[in-house]
């Protein structure tokens, strides 16, 4: 910004001080006198001094400096020092809005909140001429307030909101205020200039006539090096403008463009392109429309594909010609291209993917309902690829991927489609018009399959199943027919592995049944169906949440939401447990740390564990790698398994426990009362907590002999120096029975049912508020 516009705005704000000053004091007092009989007087007149003296004093000195003393200090300085002005009025502001905002009084409060936005509002006129100093006063003045509004929480929030657009609005407004200030001040200096101007008006002149023929050499030598190919013609024809682009573009001698006019021009690019009576058509139709804007694509017999704009150029008032650019875009075609087949062919084996697959069922499905056809789908699965990718390598996997690619395109015609569906599974898609077809087919794709394949040194010999789908018997449309021959693939392998099997619904409606189950839990996983929900345990004693307890659900597409006891048994006989229930421990760590990254205090996450993906090796590595990514403390961890788990297998369990005990991690026996329940294993294991089996709290208050086994519980883990939870506990009474008995920790709707993360992080800052405010 030049100095004497600067100068101007400082003068400017200078100037307008002592108003400013004159009314803030009249807030000032007249806050006081509001607030007098309902704040603490002394806080008053503490801040009534820092106003006057600190603040107004100050200022008004600075201001006496200016206009006697201004030329001992530099321009930079005078604005420093009028800033620092600012800065302690917004302070002495933004204290007023923090803390008087307090008193009980709305009426009090309402006032304080309507003088601070009069003077924020007011100041803006006053401190805009340079925009910086507005802020300076707005921001320290206003966010106090919005602070302690969303520190209120509730409808407050809504009111902070209101107050961060208020600082827009007025922040709009400054710089509103602050362009008129400056295109002000412009204009004056402008006109002040006015005299001199005139004086080199002749000599700019003459300063941009040369400048503008340096931007037509410029513009030149522009055109001349441009991706585009540039062809200007008048209206009668005759070539007034080309570069060299154009030249190389289309082939066209130097020594022959002169000679050359639009006609000849025009036919010799006809002669180019792969469909010049397309373009002729379209070049006639641009020449009645005239006026008009022509952009095209075209096509060249070579490959080569071009980007035409046409628009017309004009000189006095009329249309004087059209300037024809083109330009090369035969790598983006390309690009586009080998995006489009990478969008719908599988990149290790070149086959179409699951998106064409589908496209290609349904086109098949119209074919063979106007031929009255069938259509046939073989999904295939190669047995056993999981241990021929371990033992021998990812790339050995890869390579059979691509053989088994390549045979099974020799064993159908071209017409035919064959698929990778995803990992090792392959669906191929043909036309039939008899039974006998298909059978001949599966039989030659097995014996194909079948033959000895050379990897890494190895002959390798792996087998396939199939299963098999016909329209329209076995389904009317794609994911019908892609499910149900995938059932059929499951129950082929069932029956040993290298063979096929024909979808039947009456033979197999048992076993169709379990692998559509598992199926869904295999697609839940995929499509993020799975979600968990936090349910707090509580501090008997206290009523603190002391742990949360996370929840497993399933967003079913069907049936809605799904409990545990709906999947977890299928998850754990298809082997589906071990990635559920990691992503579920992982899933409440991260949660857990998000939550103390939002200032919540920390607490201990149980997490339920089938005994499945204990017993899997790996899992302490997999429990360590998972805290290690979410920077959870192990401390906060806790791990929860049935006395089912424990009994199966004991010498693994211990060695297990004994590892989560190392690093740290409790172990809370679940369900506990429900199974054997010995003290001879209870000593054994490195237990922290028991857990009580809900189906005991339920009637405790009702049944002396569920309300006997809970005391006894209670007794035995406080015996053995363990934390004690009751599970499902709904009522007072049977919290009150709890805390008799000297339970330590509960859970149940009582104190809150299972919630998403936002609501229980709500939850948990309303019990921590409560719990500081109580001591």
């Amino acid at each position: 910004m030049p100095k004497n516009i600067l100068r101007s705005q400082i003068k400017l704000l200078y100037d307008q001080i002592p108003v400013a000053l004159f009314g803030e004091c009249l807030a000032v007092t007249s806050v006081c006198v509001a607030l007098w009989t309902v704040f603490n007087q002394h806080v008053l007149i503490g801040w009534l001094v820092y106003m006057f003296i600190a603040s107004a004093a100050w200022r008004g000195y600075i201001v006496w400096r200016y206009r006697h003393h201004y030329e001992t200090r530099s321009q930079k300085a005078w604005l420093i020092l009028f800033v620092i002005g600012v800065l302690i009025s917004s302070v002495g502001w933004g204290f007023a809005a923090g803390v008087f905002i307090t008193v009980d009084s709305v009426f009090q409060q309402n006032f304080v909140v309507i003088v601070l936005l009069g003077i924020t509002a007011s100041a803006s006129s006053y401190y805009s001429p340079i925009r910086s100093v507005y802020i300076a006063f707005l921001l320290p003045a206003v966010l106090p307030y919005a602070i302690w509004l969303f520190a209120q929480g509730g409808d407050n929030i809504l009111l902070g909101y209101c107050v961060f657009l208020y600082i827009f609005v007025m922040l709009g407004s400054s710089h509103y205020l602050n362009s008129l200030v400056v295109s002000s001040l412009e204009l004056r200096l402008t006109n002040i200039d006015l005299g001199f101007n005139n004086q080199l008006l002749e000599k700019k002149v003459a300063e941009r006539t040369n400048a503008l023929e340096k931007s037509f050499d410029i513009l030149r030598a522009s055109l001349e090096s441009s991706e585009f190919g540039v062809l200007v013609v008048d209206n009668h024809g005759h070539i007034e403008y080309f570069n060299q682009t154009f030249l190389d573009m289309w082939e066209i001698p130097q020594d022959l463009i002169t000679g050359y006019n639009y006609q000849d021009i025009s036919q010799h690019i006809l002669s180019k392109l792969e469909n010049p009576d397309m373009y002729a058509r379209k070049m006639e139709h641009f020449h009645e429309q005239s006026a008009h804007e022509w952009i095209d694509e075209l096509t060249c017999r070579d490959g080569k594909f071009f980007e035409l704009y046409v628009k017309p150029h004009g000189a006095d008032k009329g249309k004087a010609g059209h300037i024809w650019q083109y330009r090369d875009i035969s790598e983006r075609k390309q690009m586009e291209h080998q995006l489009a087949y990478q969008a719908n062919h599988d990149i290790l084996t070149g086959l179409p993917n699951r998106t064409l697959l589908y496209d290609r069922i349904e086109q098949g499905i119209v074919y063979a309902q106007r031929f009255q056809n069938h259509l046939t789908l073989l999904f295939l699965d190669v047995d056993n690829f999981k241990i021929i990718n371990d033992s021998l390598g990812h790339n050995a996997g890869d390579q059979l991927l691509q053989e088994v690619a390549v045979r099974l395109k020799d064993c159908v015609r071209k017409s035919d489609t064959v698929s990778r569906f995803g990992g090792d599974e392959f669906v191929i898609l043909f036309m039939n018009s008899h039974r006998e077809d298909i059978t001949v087919l599966a039989d030659h794709i097995l014996n194909k399959v079948t033959q000895p394949i050379k990897l890494s040194g190895h002959d390798i010999v792996v087998t396939t199943s199939i299963g098999i789908s016909t329209y329209p018997h076995h389904g009317k449309d794609a994911t019908t027919l892609l499910k149900n021959a995938d059932m059929a693939m499951y129950f082929a392998k069932r029956q040993g592995r290298n063979n096929y099997q024909l979808y039947d619904e009456e033979i197999n409606y048992q076993s169709q049944k379990k692998l559509e189950i598992q199926s869904q839990i295999r697609n839940a996983i995929k499509n993020k169906e799975f979600f968990l929900l936090y349910q707090p345990i509580i501090h008997i004693e206290t009523g603190e949440i002391c742990a949360v307890e996370a929840l497993m659900r399933w967003q079913h597409p069907d049936y809605g939401i799904l409990l545990p006891n709906d999947f977890i048994i299928a998850a754990e006989e298809c082997g589906l447990i071990v990635p559920l229930g990691e992503w579920g421990i992982r899933t409440a760590c991260m949660q857990n740390v998000a939550w103390q990254k939002m200032g919540l205090p920390p607490i201990r996450m149980a997490v339920n564990v089938s005994g499945v993906q204990v017993k899997r090796e790996g899992f302490i590595d997999t429990l360590e790698d998972i805290l290690k990514q979410s920077r959870m403390d192990p401390g906060y961890l806790e791990i929860e398994l049935t006395e089912s788990t424990l009994m199966d297998n004991t010498k693994k369990i211990i060695s297990l426990l004994l590892k989560l005990d190392s690093i740290g991690v409790d172990f809370v026996i679940d369900d506990f009362g429900t199974g054997y329940s010995s003290l001879n294993y209870l000593k054994k294991f490195p237990v922290n907590k028991l857990k009580i089996d809900q189906c005991f709290v339920r009637d405790c208050t009702n049944d002396s002999n569920d309300a006997s086994i809970v005391e006894a519980i209670i007794a035995m883990g406080h015996g053995l120096k363990l934390k004690v939870i009751a599970e499902g506990v709904e009522n007072k009474e049977q919290l009150q029975l709890l805390k008799e008995l000297g339970c330590d920790q509960g859970q149940g709707y009582y104190f809150a049912e299972p919630l998403s993360a936002d609501d229980f992080a709500d939850l948990l800052y309303q019990n921590t508020q409560r719990a500081i405010a109580s001591r």
